[in-house]
Parts: C-alpha cells; structure tokens; sequence
C-alpha cells in the first residue's frame, strides 16, 4: 500500500482556511444576538409600534397633512361649478346676514380673501371686500348650516372662525371648519351663480373642493 505523504505547508494552510471560516461563522452569530433593538413610535396621529434593528429607518404609512399655504389674498375657487366663493350681500354691515355663495369672480372685492396663517396652522379667512372673516353661523357644529362672514371675535379662542385647508391629490383643498370639524360645500353641488355655501360631511366630492387662486397684492 502506497502512503501520500502531502507536504507540510499544504496542511498547513489547509487548517488555517477551515479556522478562518469557522471564526467568521462564530462572529456572525454573535453580532446577530448583541445587536440592540429600539422600539420606534409612529407619529402622534398613530398607535402602530415598530421594532427596528439600531441604524434602520422605520417604515410608516404617511399622514395627510394640514396645507401649509402662504398668507396672502387669494380667489376661492369650487372645482365642480368653476365659481368662486364670495358674498351674497355684500353689506359692511354683518347683522344683515353676509350669506357666503358662489358667482362670476369678476375682479369684485368680495370674491377675494386673505389667508391669515395661525401659530397652530390653522387660519382666519378674511373677505378683502368687508373685512370681516369666514364664520360658522353662531358657531353652529351642525350639517347644512350656512356659512357666512362675521365680526373677528376672540381671535385667539374662537374656533368658529378658524379653518383647517386640506389639501387633496388633485391640487384642490378641503377648507374645514375648526369647531364642527365639517368642509365648505356648495348646496347641492348647484352649478349656478348664487348658490350658497354650507358646512357638510366629508365626502372629497368636487363640490367640496376648492382651488385656492393666488392674487395680485
């Protein structure tokens, strides 16, 4: 019988390859049990936890956020009829009741309206003809109540008076009201000029939509 006697630096190295694989599959193993997890929480608006490895970066479903929309005059716009929002007596005198509706923009005073941005993101909405702001009719909380202008009152407490602007894939925004927590819409979706405006559940409908058409100062 015929003994291969191999030379002595092919063993060696030989038990040097199998050292440096069983070393590296040792280390492997080891940094896989010491790496810390973190306990990540999704934004306010979430409950959802996520556990993530030191280093990564969480995966969280995007919120819609409140439009951050400079201050400025603007025309109102509805995407469904084409109209812009305006009023329906145009009186400096609020008590008769400045009912606010859809028309023709026709450069008039009071189709045009100053966004007055808040600490909180929240705005005043304030007719540039009268100068008196977007109210909810005595601060009502209730579905197809009217929205008209007001005296500014309580500036810094009254919801009524605030507004959310949300804005929409299309371009368009969701003008909400602060205190009822309801949008702008025009009364049955009408086409026609003179058609009021009024506070309504969400639907995302284009009659609740509304393009916000910077102005000239």
């Amino acid at each position: 019988m015929r003994i291969v006697v191999k030379p002595m630096g092919f063993v060696l190295l030989t038990v040097l390859s199998m050292s440096m694989l069983a070393y590296q599959s040792f280390t492997k193993r080891f940094m896989a049990r010491q790496t810390p997890q973190a306990s990540v929480k999704s934004p306010a608006n979430s409950t959802r936890t996520t556990s993530i490895k030191i280093g990564e970066t969480p995966t969280v479903a995007p919120t819609a956020p409140v439009g951050e929309v400079p201050e400025g005059a603007y025309a109102i716009q509805n995407k469904r009829s084409g109209l812009y929002l305006g009023l329906k007596d145009p009186s400096k005198n609020p008590e008769k009741e400045a009912h606010v509706d859809q028309d023709k923009f026709a450069k008039r005073p009071d189709r045009m309206w100053v966004l007055i941005r808040r600490s909180d993101g929240t705005y005043n909405i304030k007719n540039k003809g009268t100068d008196f702001w977007l109210d909810s009719a005595n601060g009502s909380h209730g579905a197809g109540d009217y929205i008209r202008i007001w005296w500014p009152v309580a500036p810094e407490t009254n919801d009524a008076q605030m507004w959310r602007l949300l804005p929409q894939p299309d371009g368009a925004f969701l003008i909400e009201n602060v205190r009822s927590g309801r949008v702008l819409e025009i009364r049955k979706g009408a086409k026609s000029a003179g058609a009021l405006v009024y506070q309504a559940e969400r639907t995302g409908s284009d009659a609740q939509r509304f393009m916000l058409v910077r102005l000239a100062e």
